[in-house]
């Protein structure tokens, strides 16, 4: 749980906190991090019902990235050109995978969970840094899983359980997400990771 300040703001120039935990070693196990996933958006569905007010309002990187991977809105003018040529293939592909209705309800979710999953000293997973978005728990799980691929050495062949119907969708989203909030002008880990889904 985040950690409120001594005048009870839970955010305080884009940062909040969370209780330190001695011991505590990241976790870069997919089969880990998707179990964590799926439980921890679980209980937020149970404990946030409705969307909170906040969210639509955010206007950072990742939220415009986030809105763009969604088509709520036009991709930015300038970019470079490698993330263009990549940006456009991924297009191109959300356009035949269907539509994002095909992911489940929306729901309050951890866009960031890859790099932000710890194990306390008895191995059970903690989730710190809570980046939230209102989207499909599919969505979230996908860029989990792209950035474990891309990011933390996962075996790149779990990306072959995202090649067909919804999952693909997500994934497909995911990789337009991570792709615009990244800033990144070397565009190469995300061929290596998105290959066998693009070629």
């Amino acid at each position: 749980m985040p950690i409120p300040t001594r005048d009870l703001r839970w955010v305080v120039d884009g940062w909040g906190a969370t209780r330190f935990e001695p011991g505590a070693s990241p976790c870069h196990d997919l089969d880990v991090l998707t179990a964590t996933s799926r439980l921890f958006h679980a209980r937020l569905a149970a404990a946030v019902p409705i969307r909170p007010d906040g969210l639509p309002r955010r206007d950072d990187r990742w939220a415009r990235a986030e809105r763009v991977a969604f088509g709520d809105a036009p991709a930015p003018a300038v970019l470079p050109e490698q993330t263009r040529a990549l940006l456009g293939r991924l297009s191109r592909e959300l356009r035949t995978a269907g539509p994002a209705g095909d992911l489940g309800p929306e729901r309050l979710v951890h866009g960031d969970l890859a790099n932000n999953v710890l194990l306390d000293q008895d191995r059970v997973p903690l989730v710190i840094d809570v980046a939230a978005y209102w989207r499909p728990a599919l969505w979230a799980e996908a860029v989990c899983v792209l950035d474990a691929v891309t990011w933390l050495g996962a075996d790149p062949t779990a990306m072959e359980r995202w090649a067909d119907g919804a999952a693909r969708q997500a994934i497909l989203r995911a990789a337009v997400f991570r792709l615009l909030s990244d800033e990144l002008n070397d565009v190469e880990p995300y061929h290596r990771s998105l290959g066998p889904l693009l070629d």
